[in-house]
């Protein structure tokens, strides 16, 4: 299994949006500078093929989980990515763990953070 790690800063909020700054950190590749968006309505976390691609992570050969949109439409998910992600906070606070995160086009951002990262981290989140 190959795990690596991401290091987040924030969170900044833009209007609705929640937004982090992240880097990725693995002994191959080096560190990448990840752009994170949190979406508290999200099942799964998400990562966008090309920065999956630029970062050179290794994916677990897995099929990904069928999912869904708002919507109601089924939308396809891409690779499955075991991750570890850490995230500091403006604080100065700094909680890892391990998460799974699959490639989704037209994320807008390097990373989006949904509730399984939330979960996982103790998080508690009102708007």
């Amino acid at each position: 299994m190959t795990v690596c790690a991401v290091n987040a800063k924030g969170p900044i909020r833009i209007g609705k949006r929640i937004e982090l700054t992240g880097s990725l950190n693995q002994e191959s590749t080096g560190e990448a500078t990840a752009g994170c968006l949190l979406d508290t309505g999200s099942q799964l976390n998400l990562i966008a093929p090309e920065f999956a691609e630029s970062a050179e992570l290794v994916c677990t050969g897995k099929r990904p989980p069928v999912a869904y949109s708002v919507g109601g439409d089924r939308v396809q998910l891409g690779r499955e990515y075991n991750v570890r992600f850490r995230a500091t906070d403006d604080t100065g606070e700094t909680r890892e763990t391990n998460q799974l995160f699959y490639s989704f086009e037209g994320l807008g951002k390097d990373v989006l953070l949904g509730t399984p990262w939330l979960e996982a981290i103790g998080a508690t989140y009102f708007d």
